[in-house]
């Protein structure tokens, strides 16, 4: 300690009082022991991190489909006004009707 600077000499007495008190609990490994089970701790966050950041892009990926679904279904819907409002313009038969009905169901299922 004597050969250290002064500016130096806490922190050199903290690190000391650590270690002994590392060594008293854990004999053999002390303050690596410690550090090694901090570094595991690190190690299975990130893990949990990567795997909930997957499964938040599974939801936003999910989400996302269910709003082109909704918008196809909206412009699916806005079709079927459409085709209806068109034909209530022109006077139309039963079997002409029934007609239309089917080629508009061929075409959009």
């Amino acid at each position: 300690m004597q050969q250290l600077p002064v500016h130096l000499r806490y922190d050199a007495a903290e690190c000391m009082s650590i270690e002994a008190a590392s060594r008293a609990r854990d004999p053999v490994y002390g303050c690596v022991g410690v550090i090694s089970q901090l570094q595991q701790q690190i190690i299975d966050v990130q893990s949990e991190l990567v795997k909930i950041k997957g499964e938040l892009a599974v939801h936003n990926a999910q989400q996302q489909l269910q709003l082109e679904d909704g918008e196809k279904a909206s412009e699916q819907q806005q079709d079927e006004l459409l085709w209806l409002g068109s034909t209530q313009h022109e006077p139309l038969n039963l079997d002409q009707l029934l007609i239309q009905a089917n080629d508009y169901q061929k075409s959009h299922f």
